[in-house]
């Protein structure tokens, strides 16, 4: 693995510029983390001079963690505390044509793998941090929002092609999210929290795939029928308002969100 990072914001321990293709000399913090959070800007396969520590993290806030878990837990572990799992991108990239790397996405929180496929140990990286990005014949460099910048190893197909599969993914799920809502008779705004990420580039986009963001619930249960989704799934239910016997306003989700996440998969 080869990985430089360089940041214009102090790091938690002070350093400001770090070669991971030399041997393990940068600071970092042993961690037990068990999964990917909202925080996380890089998760990295890592077995450098430790072969206890199987993952490396940069965080939002530069700190950097290494962790006794592979990759692929830290992202089957995150996968299962969120409402949006990978069967429902699945489908999206299927119709996209986007069949070997399936990125975690939950509108603007966005994770794409850069190898293999969501079932391998390869690196990942939050989407809704990254600013902007450079790809060159072997690898990328990734801006992220609070300044920092990171050069990976990349031997892929067009990056750019894949952050426009995840940001029009991520425009269908919020789009979704408001008609659900609205068939219970409420209207939401949602409202982006990275306004300046790289994934909001394409909102106004008109391409073939952004076309496919239903603007009425008709449109939604269209594209569900397109997608082959059956008509048990949440989504769909939700879209017909199919929740006769368990009212939305019940779901204790205000205490436990992972116990309203299983309610609703249980429909």
């Amino acid at each position: 693995m080869s990985f430089r990072l360089r940041t214009t914001q102090p790091i938690t321990t002070g350093l400001e510029s770090f070669d991971f293709t030399k041997p393990l000399s940068y600071p970092y913090i042993q961690s037990h983390q068990n999964s990917a959070t909202h925080d996380s800007m890089l998760i990295l396969p890592f077995n450098q001079q430790h072969p206890t520590k199987k993952s490396l993290i940069l965080n939002q806030d530069n700190q950097l963690q290494l962790t006794p878990y592979s990759t692929r837990q830290l992202i089957q572990h995150y996968n299962h505390q969120q409402l949006i799992d990978f069967s429902q991108t699945r489908h999206l990239c299927r119709y996209f044509d986007h069949h070997r790397k399936i990125p975690q996405i939950n509108g603007d929180y966005q994770l794409l793998p850069l190898g293999g496929t969501a079932h391998q140990n390869t690196s990942w990286v939050a989407l809704h941090y990254v600013a902007a990005f450079e790809q060159f014949d072997s690898h990328v460099l990734f801006r992220f929002l609070n300044g920092t910048t990171a050069e990976l190893n990349y031997y892929g197909q067009q990056l750019e092609t894949e952050i426009h599969h995840c940001a029009a993914i991520g425009r269908i799920l919020r789009a979704s999210l408001r008609l659900c809502s609205l068939s219970f008779g409420y209207d939401i705004t949602i409202h982006s929290r990275f306004p300046d990420s790289i994934i909001h580039q394409y909102d106004n986009c008109t391409c073939s795939r952004c076309q496919k963001i239903p603007q009425t619930t008709a449109d939604l249960i269209q594209l569900l029928d397109e997608l082959e989704i059956n008509k048990s799934n949440y989504i769909y239910k939700a879209a017909t308002q199919a929740f006769p016997e368990c009212p939305l306003h019940e779901f204790a989700w205000y205490n436990d969100v992972n116990v309203f996440i299983k309610q609703l998969r249980r429909l």
